[in-house]
C-alpha cells in the first residue's frame, strides 16, 4: 500500500504534536521549519486535563514530567506589578512546563523521522484526491492531507478557505 502524506503547517506545539500522532500511524509527515525559535522558558504553564490525556496516549507524558519545573503559586500581576490574584500550586501529577521544553520533548520524539522544508506556507492546489503544495524555491510535492496547525490567525485556513474566514 503507498504511504500516506501529510503536511503539516505549524512548527509550535500543536503542529508537532500533530506531525508525531501521525508519524506512529505511518504517514509520511512534511513539517516547515520553525520560522522563529521558541522563546526561551516562555511563560510556564501546568498541563490541563486534555493536555495530560494527550500527552500519555502519545507516550510523551514521562519525558514531560522529567522536563517540569519546579512548582509554587503562580501570581497574577497588572501591567503596574500590582498583584490582582493568587492561583495555587497545580497538583503533583500536572507537569508544569515552559512552550521551549514542550517542544524540546516534541523535538526529541519525532527525532530525524520528519521531513522539514521552508518556514513559509506553500501556495497549495487542491485536486480530486488531494493536495499539491508549491513551495517557495520551486519544488513541488503532493499530500494526501494538509493540517493547519499554525495559531489562531492560520495562514492554512487563509490559503484555503479565503482570508474572510
Amino acid at each position: 500500500m503507498p504511504a500516506r502524506r501529510a503536511f503539516v503547517m505549524g512548527a509550535g506545539v500543536s503542529g508537532l504534536a500533530a506531525a508525531y500522532r501521525l508519524l506512529r500511524s505511518d504517514w509520511d509527515v512534511v513539517v516547515p521549519a520553525a520560522a522563529t525559535p521558541a522563546r526561551p522558558g516562555g511563560i510556564p504553564a501546568a498541563l490541563t486535563d486534555f493536555g495530560l490525556n494527550a500527552a500519555r496516549r502519545l507516550g510523551l507524558l514521562p519525558a514531560l514530567v522529567e522536563r517540569r519545573q519546579p512548582r509554587c503559586d503562580l501570581v497574577a500581576v497588572d501591567a503596574a506589578g500590582v498583584p490582582l490574584a493568587v492561583h495555587p500550586e497545580p497538583p503533583p501529577h500536572r507537569p508544569v512546563l515552559g512552550q521551549d521544553e514542550m517542544l524540546a520533548v516534541l523535538s526529541d520524539a519525532l527525532g530525524g523521522e520528519v521531513d522539514r522544508r521552508g518556514a513559509e506556507l506553500p501556495v497549495l492546489v487542491a485536486d480530486d484526491c488531494g493536495v499539491t503544495a508549491i513551495f517557495a524555491n520551486g519544488d513541488e510535492d503532493w499530500f494526501d492531507l494538509v493540517v493547519g496547525a499554525d495559531g489562531a490567525c492560520s495562514a492554512v485556513r487563509a490559503a484555503v478557505l479565503g482570508s474572510s474566514n
